[in-house]
């Protein structure tokens, strides 16, 4: 029925190129209203399966720029992004003794960790003509966002599947 509420599971693994050997594990739930994705949820595992970070990721005030906090639970590493009023504001503590340290990044073509994905889906007809589209990506651990352009450079097959290639520059 439409408008409900949906739960969807997806995991991936990083591998060594050279080995193949697994490097680390992703589990995603994410949950959807009425077509759109409002939460998702990140572990990140070892290859013995012991947890060793979590993301949680909140796209209700933005699906490009959402809210989100990550853990490194092996050094406390934490970041993120979390609005106080109206502004976006990125934080960072750099280990478990660290005071967290935060700024508040205003941006109209601000994009935040897994917002990424929704930029490309808002660019995608200017993306695949081969036009330059500027975005601007936070990086919490710098207290700052880096200006960027994505653009189409090229065509592949992955899988018997045609593909398009992008540069982020």
């Amino acid at each position: 029925m439409a408008g409900q509420a949906a739960l969807i599971f997806e995991e991936g693994v990083a591998r060594d190129p050279a080995s193949q050997a697994e490097l680390y594990r992703e589990q995603h739930w994410i949950r959807s209203e009425a077509g759109r994705t409002v939460e998702r949820l990140v572990l990140y595992r070892c290859p013995n399966g012991t947890a060793f970070g979590r993301k949680e990721v909140d796209y209700r005030r933005s699906s490009v720029a959402p809210d989100f906090r990550f853990l490194d639970q092996r050094s406390g590493y934490v970041e993120g992004l979390a609005r106080r009023g109206a502004t976006p504001t990125v934080f960072f503590r750099a280990g478990s003794g660290a005071a967290e340290q935060s700024k508040p990044l205003p941006s109209a073509s601000l994009v935040v960790d897994a917002g990424f994905d929704e930029f490309v889906r808002r660019q995608w007809a200017p993306l695949v003509a081969g036009k330059s589209v500027p975005l601007d990506f936070a990086v919490p651990s710098r207290l700052e966002s880096l200006g960027f352009s994505a653009r189409r450079v090229g065509d592949a097959v992955v899988d018997g599947e045609k593909a398009f290639i992008f540069r982020l520059r």
